[in-house]
């Protein structure tokens, strides 16, 4: 079976190198992307069959690049992984098109299991909108 393809959008180095290889050892393939601009090129180019986006970058953030993609893209299920619980902030993550919403810290089995459900619908040919 292929590996499935995740774009990891993470600013923070030490944050991206840990859940990366952690979800390699799971057998994924892993981009990271660590601004905005590129996580947004990256996913016009490639095929990912996930997109995990963090809150905040120096060139804007999570929800931008979730809106960005969805422009181009409405089948690719999108987990957004932020440091802020805000209400405010998972409302706009869900109007932007994410289909989950996280917040960190996370324990990497939590994120694994989201990762899986979400990929599992796809697979299905399941609606992720609904």
């Amino acid at each position: 079976m292929k590996s499935k393809r995740i774009l990891y959008a993470e600013s923070h180095a030490d944050s991206g190198r840990l859940l990366t290889a952690l979800l390699k050892l799971e057998g994924f393939t892993v981009v990271v992307a660590p601004t905005v601009d590129l996580a947004v090129e990256c996913a016009g180019k490639e095929k990912f069959d996930l997109f995990l986006l963090a809150g905040r970058f120096p060139d804007g953030d999570g929800v931008e690049i979730c809106r960005r993609i969805r422009l181009t893209d409405t089948v690719t299920p999108v987990i957004c992984y932020f440091a802020a619980d805000l209400p405010r902030i998972q409302a706009e993550c869900f109007a932007a098109g994410a289909q989950e919403f996280l917040s960190k810290p996370k324990e990497f089995p939590v994120i694994l299991n989201r990762i899986a459900y979400w990929l599992a619908r796809r697979a299905k040919g399941e609606n992720i909108f609904c």
